[in-house]
């Protein structure tokens, strides 16, 4: 063996109520003594850890390697010590089998058997483990260390003893942190540097975070302190002012590290934003007062936190529909109209009005999913917000409805075979999902002067313009449709469909992770899911004579995958598109205001037909501010010229594509490459925006782009234009992730059919943005509901069929 080496294992233990429990270590082995290794890591090991804790053990190794015997010792949640005893008996006829392969017990400290399993070596992980081995590497030691540093802050914070060298560690994060803030955020003229206030802020943003994130961040604020070695001789956060100031431009000039800084810097921004303060000088409202109770609602009694049932609980049900979201709550609605047992399942809280408060920073933690970090990688960094709450991705959207464009449904039609998806088909669903929610465009006063500046630059250039069609009547221009509508003027799901299916009777059950499809003879009978409870995780199971799955275009493909469902055609998770966003903001001499008008209440629709989309998207002081690549004094000093910012960006209807896949994590892995025919009509939207902006006045306009942060005149847009900018040049984002299980005729092509049923499985819906045949070229809201409407009489069908087939059989 290895006198010194990292090794990982997982596997599954079953408990004697037959319960399969996933299990797994990481730990760092070091030979103490001749057959013997000293073992010290992390361990999850659910229900007993609901996350990694640090472990201790040993592994014995017998003579003539007959056996090597592995003792990982750690606390459970309760406070219980644990134990997990396991042996290996590597055979020479069998090295691989033998050698990666263990059973495994979980005894308690009396040595009583509380679960039994196998566990394995993955051999993916094989290059890890031999580099880990090599003396001088510590690539696999530095990621253990990462991860045994996040488990012991969690221990620290549930009260238990502080682990040796966790303080020091913490230590070390924090002083980089505070030489990085002091250089990144100095005192402006008006506005003070950052101080400890804001690195608590920042501490608190980041706990909310999953464990993979935070251990991310802290990995690259460890490689910025180390980074300054070989110039300097110092750490960064050894070196004096002036030399930070320049190791950080040189990070930033390089192409490789640009990305990193950015992320490392915006939750920094934030934090330091995040300050009453700094709001009130800026003249911009730090927050607003939400009503101290919600009104009393009948319906809201439908509504039952699933962490108060008990683990083991069974519901039935004629429906069940997992996701509360635009492809959810029309189809539940719809169904409990026509008298079905409706059963909704949403994996996050109820929140009401009186929970927003218009901090951006508070809200981001609370309405998306993991705390805004959702995000694809492939040739470049795309971050990918989602909603989780009832209302989904509708509770936290700019409410902008449209029909997709004519072209995009003929395209549709051609490339499927489904005339079921023709402009005039889908007419009716269009105008019933319209009527509900109200959708006109917004008044001029909600649109404030941001918009009118807008309209006047293209209106110069002769380029067709006017207000966008949203689900806001009565709306104020508050600014706050992405952080929780304070008025409940925008009509998301959670104050439209979702109430009035719960009027007519619907059931939803919330905070319930579905983790379960459950299938009898490829036919869906229901599914079951785990609920956080206060003694720990509580599993619900739902009993279903129909499965509606609408849990999004990243997770329903999850969810599929991770239960081997639907996957003959091989097309789960595959043809994402994300229609890729990008914005520029421009300085007026006069002030704007740009947070006091809708964030995206009007459009410039010369380049549709390109599939170029610019609409309005002025986010909230902080946001605007963080997500800008500036840093140091410059960015301060624009910061404090914040009231004469004017945000405005574009979407593409992309023809690159992407895939979701699962991860170790159960989480869903976004992989996405920008093509070449995208960058080009990016660098050509981007183009021309930057003329409106100057036909509208701009003094200077700040892009996206490294190598023209500011431009000024026309013949500096031409350069930008002309530039061979890359995928990785652009600070893209995205919001409308389509086609992980998209619909068709031909079963080996497709997931679902035209009535949203899936190929494989009988009784398996799907409505959500992941049947989208392609990219819409247009905000899919609109279209998600028209589609989940329609999809609800094919299952309205279905259920009395099935009542049917039940009544003569009990006859």
């Amino acid at each position: 063996m290895f006198p010194r080496f990292v090794e990982t294992m997982r596997g599954e233990l079953t408990d004697p109520d037959g319960h399969a429990r996933k299990v797994a270590f990481t730990v760092e082995a070091i030979e103490e003594a001749a057959g013997r290794h000293r073992v010290s890591g992390v361990v999850s090991a659910p229900p007993w850890t609901h996350e990694e804790v640090e472990c201790t053990g040993i592994i014995a190794i017998a003579s003539g390697l007959r056996s090597i015997h592995y003792e990982i010792h750690f606390v459970a949640d309760d406070g219980r010590a644990l134990w997990l005893d396991a042996t290996k008996h590597p055979r020479p006829w069998r090295p691989l089998a033998t050698m990666t392969f263990m059973p495994v017990t979980l005894r308690d400290e009396g040595g009583r058997a509380l679960s039994e399993g196998r566990m394995f070596f993955d051999t993916a992980d094989l290059p890890a483990f031999l580099a880990s081995a090599v003396p001088g590497s510590d690539g696999g030691r530095i990621a253990l260390e990462v991860r045994r540093k996040a488990a012991a802050r969690r221990a620290l914070e549930a009260g238990r003893a502080t682990p040796p060298g966790v303080a020091s560690a913490q230590a070390r994060w924090e002083t980089t942190l505070m030489a990085l803030a002091e250089v990144a955020i100095p005192a402006g003229q008006r506005l003070p540097g950052v101080g400890p206030e804001a690195l608590a802020r920042l501490q608190e943003l980041l706990h909310t975070f999953p464990p993979s994130v935070m251990e991310r961040y802290r990995t690259m604020l460890s490689a910025l302190e180390l980074a300054t070695l070989p110039r300097w001789r110092r750490r960064f956060s050894e070196l004096d002012p002036e030399r930070r100031t320049a190791a950080l431009a040189s990070l930033d000039d390089n192409e490789a590290m640009h990305v990193g800084l950015r992320l490392l810097l915006m939750p920094l921004k934030l934090a330091w934003l995040d300050d009453p303060t700094i709001h009130a000088e800026l003249g911009h409202r730090y927050r607003v007062e939400p009503p101290k109770k919600p009104e009393r609602m009948r319906w809201r009694e439908q509504i039952v936190d699933a962490a108060t049932l008990s683990d083991g609980d069974t519901v039935e049900c004629d429906v069940v529909v997992v996701g509360t979201g635009a492809g959810g709550a029309p189809v539940a609605r719809a169904l409990a109209h026509k008298g079905h047992a409706v059963l909704m399942v949403e994996e996050g809280p109820h929140f009401t009005r009186s929970d927003f408060n218009g901090r951006a920073f508070e809200m981001m933690r609370r309405l998306y999913r993991d705390g805004a970090t959702t995000h694809a990688l492939g040739n470049t960094y795309i971050p990918l917000p989602v909603g989780m709450g009832v209302g989904g991705t509708t509770l936290v959207n700019s409410g902008t409805c449209l029909r997709a464009p004519e072209s995009t449904l003929r395209e549709w039609v051609f490339q499927t075979g489904l005339s079921e998806l023709a402009p005039e088909s889908l007419d009716a669903w269009y105008a019933s999902v319209e009527a509900t929610l109200g959708v006109a465009p917004s008044s001029d006063a909600a649109l404030g002067k941001a918009q009118a500046l807008i309209a006047r630059g293209a209106g110069a250039l002769g380029y067709e313009h006017g207000a966008l069609p949203r689900n806001a009547p009565g709306c104020d221009g508050q600014g706050l449709c992405c952080f929780g509508c304070p008025t409940d003027a925008k009509r998301s799901t959670n104050i439209s469909y979702v109430p009035e299916a719960l009027e007519r009777g619907a059931q939803l059950f919330t905070n319930l992770a579905i983790d379960r499809v459950l299938t009898e003879r490829d036919t869906a009978v229901g599914v079951s899911g785990v609920a956080q409870g206060p003694r720990g995780p509580v599993r619900v199971n739902v009993r279903a004579s129909v499965v509606v799955l609408a849990c999004g275009t990243l997770h329903t493909p999850t969810l599929l995958l991770k239960n081997g469902l639907c996957s003959s055609s091989g097309e789960v998770g595959k043809n994402l598109s994300i229609h890729p966003a990008l914005g520029v903001v421009s300085l007026f001499d006069e002030p704007v205001d740009g947070w006091r008008t809708v964030p995206q209440g009007y459009g410039i629709h010369e380049l549709q037909d390109e599939g170029i989309m610019f609409e309005g998207a002025h986010a909230t002081l902080d946001v605007t501010a963080a997500m800008m690549q500036e840093w140091g004094r410059e960015w301060v000093d624009l910061v404090e010229r914040a009231r004469h910012w004017l945000g405005f960006g574009f979407m593409i209807k992309d023809t690159s594509r992407g895939r979701v896949t699962l991860g170790r994590d159960g989480r869903p892995r976004v992989r996405y490459l920008v093509n070449d025919h995208d960058v080009r009509r990016l660098r050509h939207a981007l183009g021309t925006l930057c003329r409106v902006m100057v036909a509208a006045g701009a003094s200077e306009i700040r892009t996206p782009l490294p190598h023209a942060k500011v431009v000024r005149t026309l013949r500096e847009i031409e350069a930008l234009e002309r530039h061979p900018a890359r995928a990785r040049h652009f600070d893209l984002t995205a919001y409308h992730p389509l086609g992980t299980c998209r619909m068709g005729k031909d079963p080996l092509r497709s997931v679902v059919g035209e009535t949203h049923e899936t190929h494989d499985v009988h009784n398996l819906f799907i409505c959500d943005g992941s049947v989208m045949p392609g990219p819409i070229g247009a905000n899919p809201q609109l279209t998600i509901m028209a589609m989940s409407l329609r999809a609800a009489e094919a299952v309205h069908v279905r259920l009395r069929r099935l009542g049917a087939l039940t009544l003569s059989a009990g006859a």
